[in-house]
């Protein structure tokens, strides 16, 4: 029951935004049905992944591949207005904001396995010996929604989710 509890909050995040997210489904097909409602198209006979670097590259994610992964990931931020510096506290108010985010992806949990997947095959998981990683890997270890608004320069970073609909209480 528990991993329907984690399943049940996925399913209301995308809701909010409009995106459909048939629970009946094979994990594989409703992670592609996201996508594919907004327009997003999933070519299941694709490679993986040139599959998920086509989602980046069509919501206006360019995903250059022949980048450093960390320029890659921050340039994925920085379009869609999650501006950070490496250098400056942006970057650690940007994992805060992950950190407390709720999707937390459990590799023994049943049904985020294929969701942990996609973020491996895109690139955004990292041995946490690597330099400069350790955060972004944390980001997406310990995803969750509740925002902390006292946080310093929250706003900024809250604000594009805010607009989406990404806020839930359940």
């Amino acid at each position: 029951m528990a991993n329907n509890t984690h399943l049940d909050k996925i399913a209301r995040l995308f809701d909010i935004i409009g995106l459909y997210f048939d629970k009946s489904a094979h994990d594989f097909d409703k992670i592609a049905l996201l996508f594919d409602i907004i327009g997003l198209y999933f070519d299941k006979s694709a490679h993986d992944y040139d599959k998920i670097a086509r989602l980046f590259d069509i919501i206006g994610l360019y995903f250059d591949k022949s980048a450093h992964d960390f320029d890659k990931i921050a340039r994925l931020f920085d379009i869609k207005g999650l501006y950070f510096d490496k250098s400056a506290h942006d970057f650690d108010k940007i994992a805060r904001l992950f950190d407390i985010i709720g999707l937390y992806f459990e590799k023994s949990a049943h049904d985020f396995d294929k969701i942990a997947r996609l973020f491996d095959i895109i690139g955004l998981y990292f041995h946490k010996s690597v330099h400069d990683f350790d955060k972004i890997a944390r980001l997406f270890d310990i995803i969750g929604l509740y925002f902390d608004k006292s946080a310093h320069d929250f706003d900024k970073i809250a604000r594009p989710f805010d607009i989406i609909g990404l806020y839930f209480d359940k």
